[in-house]
């Protein structure tokens, strides 16, 4: 058995010990599934994981749980070119650049039900309120 499948096989036994599972995880990319910061390299360089970073994507995708990526990197196209170089760019759900609150409210819309979005859109007006 490789590497790839002993991380793949450890994270899905981890998985395994809950009975709830989200249906979305996101992942930062900078020093949470790379060990730097992509605004800090330039496209041609190689872009590598850490060890146990493609074998949880893959216990997650076994799984049918989406994974999704969040990054404020100020370098998306570098963070793109090494999705697609570390050939894991497939295993997210289509990226979109949006600001942050029209992003939650897809997530919100797309994987929860309309009453934890009415809830969502409550506390985000009230907040809103509070900074007035």
């Amino acid at each position: 058995m490789g590497d790839l499948e002993k991380m793949k096989n450890e994270a899905l036994e981890i998985i395994g010990q809950f009975e709830n599972l989200p249906r979305l995880v996101v992942f930062d990319l900078d020093y949470t599934l790379w060990p730097f910061y992509c605004e800090c390299c330039c496209e041609d360089e190689i872009p590598y994981l850490y060890p146990h970073a493609k074998g949880i994507l893959e216990a997650l995708k076994e799984k049918v749980i989406h994974v999704a990526v969040a990054s404020r990197s100020p370098t998306p196209d570098i963070a793109k070119t090494f999705l697609h170089k570390l050939g894991i760019h497939s295993m997210f759900v289509p990226m979109v650049r949006l600001s942050c609150c029209i992003m939650c409210i897809i997530f919100f819309l797309f994987f929860f039900s309309i009453s934890a979005f009415i809830l969502f859109v409550d506390l985000f007006c009230f907040m809103l309120l509070l900074l007035m």
